[in-house]
């Protein structure tokens, strides 16, 4: 992760929501992929992703990261 405030917010997450994201967006998995790699049904995944991207956002917004 090359954005620093972003490293801090995505290390601050839960170790279950951080597999997520990094596996998704850093790592261009797929939920069905995702899924098979946690033995998680790809709903899961994909609730997980959208909560943590929320979550996500408002670390940002209380660290001051630009949009």
């Amino acid at each position: 992760v090359n954005d620093v405030l972003l490293g801090q917010a995505i290390a601050s997450l839960p170790p279950n929501r951080r597999e997520v994201i990094l596996l998704s967006y850093f790592l261009g998995k797929n939920d069905p992929q995702i899924g098979e790699l946690l033995h998680l049904a790809p709903n899961t995944i994909r609730y997980r992703r959208q909560t943590t991207l929320e979550r996500l956002k408002k670390i940002l917004e209380a660290l001051g990261h630009e949009k």
